[in-house]
């Protein structure tokens, strides 16, 4: 009679015992399912950043070609209309330039 109770008993025990593993096993999967997503995520995320460096490379690059162009046409658009107010052939920075030097000279005179 104990010896059938102890049968019973270890036969309960197993049966617990192959529930938890196949628990355990669908737990194991489960987790290496997440760590892959994650894994993917991180892969995203560095691309996402590689793609927004290269953006804002481009946009420096582009704004820094404006900033260029547009000082240039200011320059001489400047220019053009210094020439058409004063009929000097002369640049309008070299008369900026001259008349900073006599102003200068004046100070020290």
């Amino acid at each position: 009679m104990r010896i059938m109770v102890l049968v019973l008993q270890l036969n309960e025990q197993l049966e617990l015992q192959k529930v938890v593993a196949e628990k355990m096993a669908k737990q194991e999967a489960f987790q290496g399912g997440v760590l892959q997503r994650l894994d993917n995520q991180e892969a995203l995320m560095d691309k996402i950043s590689r793609q927004i460096n290269h953006i804002r490379s481009i946009l420096f690059e582009r704004t820094n070609y404006l900033a260029t162009k547009i000082d240039d046409g200011y320059k001489l658009t400047s220019s053009y209309v210094y020439k058409l107010m004063t009929g000097s052939d002369q640049p309008l920075t070299f008369f900026l330039m001259k008349h900073k030097k006599e102003k200068i000279q004046k100070q020290t005179d």
